[in-house]
């Protein structure tokens, strides 16, 4: 078999995962051992395309198993990526008509982690050389809110008692903002600066209106000075940290930096380490981020970037609009302009549905455009089937009962799909305010849902339940539990939404 020809390679790759590879998806996994880019949509097989290319280029004999490195945001999609790479790994041994063996695949094993990990490894192991304490404990986001929280309550400019019921919500501001600071690899006195700048440009302009614009800018005066002292706060938390030697994952991703940029030898170790390199929703990445990831990978080296400007989640953890055109420039080989790579088949939506989703997109295509992205239409690997509605209804009580409507009557018409148990649905707000009114509609049909992300844990049922009977084995003090608001839901449980 001739892995070296697209139709030799595509033969091995259908008899490893069951499938033929589209011609986009081949281009990818066939591509050569330089910088790329990959544009992919959603429901494009971003994640099989990854680990297909991983097996295609260990049978050809160009990379060892564990001479691959792959990073990705979350522990499930690390997790998720290591388990395909591995499965299609043993299944390629067990053809037998390439360069993998069952000896290689169980000794030699692919490094598949987050971003912050593989930065924490670093950090943790070279911190030494820039002056960093490297047995510093890693807190949680929980720890940092709960510091972040104690400050503001206790701060002596009397910031938390004058608002004393917005306690958590400044607390979590702040923590957003020390946030931002970290991720963008500035310093409180840079952000002093701008803020500064800015206060005193607006106060230039100095125009009287009654307009709402105008009305916004005139709450910014005193909304700036809240903000300085949260940046005093900030400052507080940085120096509670270090003095109780506690870090977080920025710390650690901008400590990797720095002993990048130290030492060119730690460099040159890892990209002999790490010669085939996979970077996953590579539009999230933090500035910080990139720049740690362009000390190992910048120049020329294997490396592959995938993402989605569509898909992006701006401002998320420091996240940059420009993340993937920044990418072509800062990666590229010099002298030679970075190839793009296009997903553009979908396998999870229909032709009707996605002729819409491209409608409403084109003008983020057109963007993307502007700063060298090539971000094609998506094109539906089934075309038939799918239906696009658009309801328009006088009230927003109105809005949530149809949809209450068409979700129940959908239900009736197709309630023996999936074996019987019915159609999978799915409603999707653009804000949390709407799920409550959604969720009210639908129980009043009586269809059972499972709502998702409108709920701190400990507000659930299931957790509530839990806590009640965790409450009955309280020590008692002075001949009372400890607690005695929690047993009482057990006696009345929840009803829980299936």
């Amino acid at each position: 078999m001739n892995l070296q020809t697209p139709e030799g390679a595509s033969a091995f790759l259908q008899e490893v995962d069951g499938f033929a590879p589209t011609p986009d998806q081949l281009e990818v996994i066939m591509g050569g051992p330089e910088p790329s880019l990959v544009i992919a949509g959603a429901g494009a097989g971003k994640t099989k395309t990854m680990a297909l290319r991983v097996v295609y280029h260990v049978a050809a004999g160009h990379v060892e198993p564990g001479q691959v490195l792959g990073l990705t945001f979350t522990k499930k999609a690390a997790n998720e990526l290591s388990t395909r790479i591995a499965a299609m790994l043993r299944k390629a041994a067990r053809i037998g008509a390439t360069a993998i063996d069952e000896e290689t695949v169980i000794l030699s094993r692919p490094i598949v982690a987050t971003y912050n990990a593989f930065a924490s490894g670093i950090a943790t192991e070279h911190g030494l050389i820039v002056g960093v304490d490297p047995s510093s404990r890693l807190i949680t986001d929980a720890e940092q809110y709960q510091i972040i929280h104690d400050l503001v309550r206790n701060w002596k400019g009397g910031f938390g008692k004058d608002n004393e019921n917005q306690l958590g919500t400044i607390a979590d501001r702040i923590k957003d903002l020390a946030a931002t600071i970290l991720n963008n690899e500035l310093t409180t006195d840079d952000v002093r600066e701008g803020m500064v700048e800015f206060d005193s440009h607006l106060r230039e302009l100095g125009v009287e209106t009654m307009t709402p614009k105008d009305a916004a800018v005139k709450r910014h005066f005193p909304t700036h000075e809240t903000r300085l002292a949260a940046l005093d706060v900030v400052d507080e938390y940085l120096a509670y940290k270090k003095v109780n030697r506690l870090t977080e994952y920025a710390d650690q991703v901008a400590v990797a930096h720095r002993v990048l940029q130290a030492r060119p030898d730690i460099v040159q170790s890892l990209r002999d380490e790490h010669r085939l390199v996979l970077l996953d929703e590579y539009q999230d990445t933090s500035v910080n981020q990139a720049k740690f990831l362009a000390d190992v990978f910048a120049g020329g080296h294997d490396v592959t970037a995938v993402g989605d400007p569509n898909q992006a989640i701006y401002g998320w953890r420091g996240a940059s609009a420009d993340a993937l055109a920044d990418f072509t420039r800062n990666f590229a080989e010099p002298g030679k302009k970075m190839p793009q790579y296009s997903l553009a088949t979908a396998f999870r939506n229909k032709g009707e549905i996605l002729e819409a989703a491209n409608a409403v997109a084109a003008p983020l295509r057109a963007h993307a455009a502007k700063s060298g992205l090539n971000v094609a239409p998506l094109e539906a690997f089934n075309t038939t089937g799918g239906e696009v509605q658009i309801s328009f209804e006088v009230m927003k009580d109105d809005s949530f009962k149809a949809i209450a409507r068409d979700i129940d009557e959908y239900r009736r018409a197709h309630a023996g799909d999936n074996k019987g148990q019915g159609p999978s649905i799915a409603v999707l707000c653009r804000a949390r305010k709407t799920m409550k009114p959604i969720a009210d509609a639908l129980a009043e049909l009586d269809i059972p849902f499972i709502e998702h992300g409108n709920q701190s844990a400990i507000t659930q049922p299931e957790v509530k339940t839990i806590r009640a009977f965790s409450g009955r084995f309280l020590i008692r003090r002075e001949g009372k539990p400890s607690c005695e608001c929690l047993p009482t839901s057990i006696f009345h449980p929840p009803t829980f939404k299936h």
